[in-house]
């Protein structure tokens, strides 16, 4: 081929890759709140984007509108609504075009759902997968059925819900992993206080809230345990603590390494998947107990859908990490620091200790300086003075399908829709 030809060929061939590369229209918008920065509460520029796949493999691709697949904003983008059964859509930043990569250690992550239209064989779900964070967009699905740590945060129906940690053996696509995982299932253990008409009255909207202990309450410390706590008005239901005393009688937990990889699979970041798949006939009797779950009979209208909005990452405490102290003036003093922690039970403890002689010189009028370092914000404001006290407040972050063949409906042919 001539050679102006041949680089007429691939500049082409290069602007056609570069469109393909756009997937603004396939990315439905959702609002994401993280509490967990230093400066408050911000909405990340998230949204989802349907699998692409079509059979659940990492090769092709095949892109569906959200609209196309039944899936709609709400509430002003603040959440999803699922209206008939698809294989999984995911979450994604839409400025970069990547996979949300996300992590919830020393962290909670909350939001509201309503699944009193969802019929037992049904399964809403909401769960973390980790996913190749390099893959395109659409593509590169996999879970604890194929070797990724996985953590499912809600599957559910109005027969029952589940909250399910996966780990594997090891990172990064390796590694044997837990297919059954550390579950607490609200039907076999919470029965008399979640359900319809109970406690947490399933036909109506509830929130989730599930939170990521770590050993030391820090982000960089290992997963101890996970506690998942409903809420419905001034009604509150916690569920079992999941940590490793609970969850080693499980068969695969210790062989699978339990929380140690899973927590290294959170400092790689985790992929946010939302699924919605089985149907009329389906066996989802692992989830609800099928035909014996009298709640399978009080689901609310014919509808089989679900919502889910004011999704929300925050501190443990639940608190910005920011702390303003104010001194007053003095002569000769101490410098005392105060460090805030996080307990078992949300509020904190203050530890002060004391140190040596210190003095401060500052000049009118007040001066204010802030200091940011990483998640944690130091402010300081003095009076004008010639000696006084210097204090230091630290705020730490605190913090038929097969059976378990759940996972976003792995292997499930799409027998309704």
């Amino acid at each position: 081929m001539h050679k102006s030809a041949t680089l007429l060929a691939l500049s082409g061939f290069a602007m056609m890759a570069k469109a393909q590369t756009d997937f603004s229209k396939y990315i439905l918008p959702i609002s994401l709140q993280n509490c967990a920065t230093a400066n408050g509460c911000v909405a990340t520029n998230t949204g989802i984007i349907v699998d692409a796949s079509g059979t659940g493999t990492q090769t092709g691709a095949k892109y569906t509108l959200p609209s196309d697949a039944a899936i709609s904003s709400i509430n002003n983008g603040a959440g999803l609504s699922f209206t008939k059964p698809i294989s999984r859509s995911y979450l994604v930043n839409r400025n970069s075009q990547k996979y949300e990569l996300l992590n919830f250690k020393n962290r909670a992550f909350s939001f509201d759902v309503n699944l009193g239209a969802v019929g037992c064989g049904y399964n809403a779900a909401l769960y973390m997968s980790q996913m190749p964070g390099n893959s395109q967009i659409g593509l590169g699905y996999c879970d604890a059925q194929n070797t990724c740590n996985e953590m499912d945060i809600l599957e559910g129906n109005i027969g029952s819900q589940a909250v399910t940690p996966h780990p594997c053996a090891g990172v990064n696509n390796t590694g044997a992993c837990d297919p059954w995982g550390c579950t607490v299932n609200t039907y076999n253990t919470f029965a008399s206080s979640v359900g319809p008409g109970k406690t947490i009255d399933t036909t109506k909207t509830y929130t989730i809230t599930t939170e990521f202990h770590t050993a030391d309450g820090t982000d960089s410390s290992e997963i101890t345990y996970i506690q998942q706590i409903l809420t419905q008005g001034s009604n509150k239901v916690v569920l079992t603590k999941q940590d490793d005393s609970m969850c080693s009688s499980e068969q695969y937990w210790r062989p699978t390494n339990g929380y140690t990889t899973f927590s290294k699979a959170y400092d790689i970041g985790m992929v946010l998947i939302f699924s919605f798949w089985g149907g009329p006939g389906t066996d989802m009797s692992w989830l609800d107990s099928g035909s014996s779950n009298p709640n399978c009979n009080k689901v609310v209208g014919s509808s089989n859908s679900w919502s889910v909005t004011n999704m929300k990452i925050s501190y443990l405490s639940g608190t910005n990490p920011t702390k303003t102290t104010t001194t007053t003036t003095t002569t000769k003093t101490t410098t005392t620091t105060t460090t805030r922690g996080q307990t078992t039970n949300g509020p904190c403890n203050t530890v002060t200790v004391q140190g040596p002689a210190s003095y401060v010189t500052v000049t009118p009028p007040a001066v204010t300086v802030t200091v940011t370092n990483g998640q944690q914000q130091q402010t300081t404001t003095t009076r004008a003075t010639t000696q006084q006290q210097q204090t230091t407040t630290t705020r730490a972050p605190t913090g038929g399908a097969s059976l378990y063949g759940q996972c976003g409906g792995q292997g499930w042919t799409g027998m309704y829709s």
